[in-house]
């Protein structure tokens, strides 16, 4: 496959950035980061910087009539009108081999619309409503970052057949060593509410 190759990155948390670097680095000469908040954070691999598509301060989001069918889309929201945009005219000018989308169903139907082949990032859990499942289908493969054992016994067969297990995609390594008398929690960065009163209560 020549071209190069998109990799849109979800701004909550930095698991999705993580992963896209874990990738990326492996051919920076291939991959383009396209998301918000990359300046600085995109670890020598190409990136684009995308408008922020968070709610707009002191404005409710609108009801969606389409929830079934889309995840996030408020209407008159200008970040959102501009990210389209970029990601669209980058689609156009770039003409691009691949995009993967960790993880947006909107992005996923902006590239399916164009005619770009496409890899979805399937976070664990049941992710079976509608919406999921229509970028599930519009998909070329999906790609979960977890081993199959960990995946649910829910899981349709068609979804467990479209997708690569992938479980060593992040980098560094964690040594095990069993130690009963203390228990280790794991959190993620940016986008978790663990206090000292959530442990506490957890420990409990």
């Amino acid at each position: 496959m020549s071209g190069v190759i998109g990799y849109y990155v979800h701004h909550q948390g930095d698991g999705h950035r993580q992963r896209a670097l874990s990738i990326g680095r492996c051919a920076p000469e291939r991959f383009v980061m396209l998301g918000t908040g990359l300046r600085c954070q995109a670890g020598g691999v190409p990136s684009i910087e995308l408008a922020d598509d968070r709610p707009e301060t002191g404005r409710a989001i609108d009801p969606l009539p389409w929830q079934d069918c889309l995840h996030y889309a408020p209407l008159d929201h200008r970040g959102i009108q501009n990210r389209i945009a970029v990601l669209a005219n980058w689609i156009a000018r770039s003409r691009p081999a691949l995009l993967v989308i960790d993880v947006s169903v909107e992005v996923a139907m902006l590239a399916r619309l164009t005619g770009v082949r496409t890899i979805y990032v399937r976070l664990a859990g049941n992710r079976y409503d509608p919406a999921h499942r229509q970028a599930f289908q519009a998909a070329n493969q999906l790609l979960a970052p977890f081993h199959e054992d960990l995946d649910g016994l829910d899981t349709p067969a068609w979804v467990r057949h479209k997708t690569w297990y992938a479980p060593g995609l992040m980098p560094g390594r964690v040594e095990a060593r069993v130690d009963e008398s203390r228990v280790l929690v794991v959190s993620g960065s940016g986008g978790g509410t663990w206090d000292a009163d959530s442990l506490r209560a957890a420990a409990a």
